[in-house]
């Protein structure tokens, strides 16, 4: 069997291990990627720059920016100890000038944590306040959650800050631990990633403009247990928008069961519901992807009315991808330590991939779901965004059409 290459239905097969760690899923549903330090802050420079290279190679830019040419202040709500920046637009496509990207900054002296925030073309800036952790961003602002408490007591307290102004505008306050999130529209859609042995964590729908919340999926005991050791939550919308997978695993020291559920996001009726292999990855109309992380990677392709299995394929390894509106599945693929590393466009018939562009696995380039778009994918040297090195934020982008690939580079100079 090639790798690489749609496998028998029959053949599936693989554990499932549980990625706990991982927030995935396409730009256009407003996700943030896992936390990344960004060191001690006092201000923040950016810059960004662009250099066509070959679809076929990339070495990221390592020499230092040109000065910015234009200048914004960066909002705050305690001006005291904010960045305070200048900007830059660049050639950036269209698609992603408003695609936001999250950092963490150093500590407060109080030990808060702090964030910021700001679009890919350097056009909005702004630090988010201490203590609040981001959930989703979009060009309207970012969702941040402030916990209160611990165990049975916990809340979360749910706010929405402007990219505009820095404005802060508390939404509401659930009794419950969030840390996972989704836009839909003006509605932000969250839940606990991991819950406790033996209860379903609740998925909520709060209205980003009143702040009035809905119960989707109440918190639920879960029973059958054979040896828990917790409970995954993950969310994930198709790119119509009008189905959104909830997926449940439950965390057992014998092997972990994942059980999907599809929702119609007109009604929040349960539209199907089933056991699956691996970890939802992504959701279309016609189409859920799961995944393994073992090697050999495998993706599965089933069906979102019955759960049955259309096609499986097998790489040495898969990273992280989103889904397209014509139902595809973009991903980068491994076929060897020695093998380049592939961008490829999975079909959502067969499972044939299509090569969009390589390089060398040297270069370690991950694809970042959170900020691609429908034409345009992002990749960095880190798996969960552009990677910081030097005081300079440092991803690529490629033209799903053409295969091209674009060096650019955000700089953030930091003051230790």
């Amino acid at each position: 069997m090639s790798r690489g290459t749609p496998r028998d239905p029959a053949g599936a097969s693989g554990s499932r291990p549980h990625d706990a760690d991982r927030r995935e899923g396409a730009g256009s549903t407003g996700k943030v990627a896992p936390i990344r330090r960004a060191g001690i802050a006092a201000s923040i420079l950016i810059a960004l720059a662009g250099c066509v290279g070959d679809a076929g190679s990339s070495t990221l830019p390592s020499s230092r920016l040109p000065a910015p040419t234009t200048s914004a202040e960066l909002p705050s709500p305690t001006p005291s100890s904010s960045p305070s920046p200048e900007a830059s637009t660049s050639d950036l496509p269209p698609a992603l000038e408003g695609r936001v990207w999250t950092i963490q900054l150093a500590d407060d002296p109080d030990g808060q944590v702090r964030f910021a925030a700001g679009t890919l073309d350097g056009s909005s800036l702004v630090a988010l306040p201490p203590g609040a952790v981001p959930l989703v961003a979009d060009r309207d602002g970012v969702i941040v959650v402030e916990w209160q408490g611990r165990g049975p007591t916990a809340s979360s307290k749910i706010s929405a800050v402007a990219l505009a102004d820095g404005g802060i505008r508390e939404l509401t306050t659930v009794p419950e631990f969030i840390d996972l999130g989704l836009l839909l529209g003006k509605l932000v859609l969250v839940t606990r990633g991991i819950g406790e042995a033996g209860m379903a964590p609740p998925v909520l729908a709060i209205d980003r403009t009143t702040g009035a919340a809905e119960v989707i999926l109440a918190p639920a005991p879960l029973a059958g247990l054979r040896s828990p050791r917790g409970v995954g939550r993950d969310l994930d919308l198709s790119p119509s928008r009008r189905i959104m997978a909830v997926d449940l695993c439950r965390l057992e020291l014998d092997g972990d069961r994942c059980e999907v559920s599809l929702l119609s996001t007109a009604d929040w009726s349960v539209v199907s519901s089933f056991d699956h292999p691996g970890f939802v990855r992504a959701v279309t109309d016609e189409l859920l992807i799961a995944s393994n992380d073992n090697w050999p990677g495998l993706i599965w392709g089933l069906d979102v009315a019955d759960g049955r299995l259309r096609w499986t394929v097998e790489a040495e390894g898969f990273y992280r991808g989103y889904a397209t509106r014509d139902g595809a599945y973009v991903v980068t693929r491994s076929s060897g330590a020695r093998e380049p590393v592939e961008l490829v466009r999975i079909d959502p018939s067969t499972g044939w991939g299509r090569v969009l562009a390589s390089w060398p696995a040297t270069k370690n380039l991950y694809l970042v779901p959170e900020l691609s778009t429908e034409e345009i994918a992002v990749v960095s040297s880190d798996p969960f965004g552009p990677l910081l090195s030097d005081d300079t934020l440092v991803f690529a982008t490629v033209d799903l059409a053409s295969g091209a690939l674009t060096e650019r580079s955000v700089r953030v100079a930091l003051e230790r």
